[in-house]
């Protein structure tokens, strides 16, 4: 996701999601694909989800003491960014490393996100915030991918000498173009590039 201070409401704002999985270390490396005995279990990729977590906190001056509680609307789900986005998947690929051998495959989702809540607000008695949590679930009891509570600042577009709403058509935030690469209004697109742990990272 760009690196900018907060995020604006209305534009739409670029992003790539990267989900690798890797599997345990492995003796035998001659063959193109990994032995299915060392694969983890797939992921259920159409039920990925990228969305906003709002918490509230008030706090409440009662007899000289100062008393904190927090509300997170967990049960009201917002948008869901991965929403009819299907994501890249690479082949299963051989990576060695310090001397031992493991495979890699991963899973890549780009697209564009529009906020559309009210900005991050805070005063003595009320904080409200947000945060972005991914999910992804993943086959078998209990198990699943989650970034958990990324907090991010939700601002409102608007400075000072400046409409409230752009009045441009594209409603894009603006980025060096490299940003959007790849992303077309959430649609597929497949660039060809293979992801790349020690490229990207």
């Amino acid at each position: 996701m760009p690196d900018v201070p907060r995020f604006p409401r209305i534009l739409r704002i670029p992003f790539i999601l990267c989900l690798v999985f890797r599997t345990h270390p492995v003796n035998d490396i001659s063959g193109a694909a990994p032995p299915s005995h060392v694969l983890p279990p797939p992921a259920q990729l159409d039920k990925a989800a990228l969305h906003l977590r709002r918490s509230i906190r008030t706090s409440v001056i009662m007899r000289g003491a100062v008393q904190d509680h927090t509300h997170v609307f967990d049960k009201d789900i917002a948008d869901n960014f991965l929403h009819g986005i299907t994501p890249q998947t690479d082949a299963w690929a051989l990576k060695q490393t310090e001397g031992t051998s493991h495979w890699e495959q991963g899973h890549i989702w780009r697209g564009l996100f529009t906020l559309k809540e009210v900005p991050n607000f805070a005063n003595r008695q009320i904080t409200w915030k947000y945060a972005l949590v991914c999910e992804v679930p993943i086959k078998g009891i209990g198990n699943g991918a989650k970034l958990d509570s990324w907090d991010i600042e939700v601002g409102s577009g608007v400075t000072a000498g400046t409409s409230a709403v752009p009045t441009s058509e594209e409603n894009m935030l603006d980025l060096p173009p490299d940003y959007f690469e790849g992303i077309n209004d959430g649609a597929d697109e497949d660039d060809g590039d293979e992801y790349d742990t020690e490229k990207k990272n």
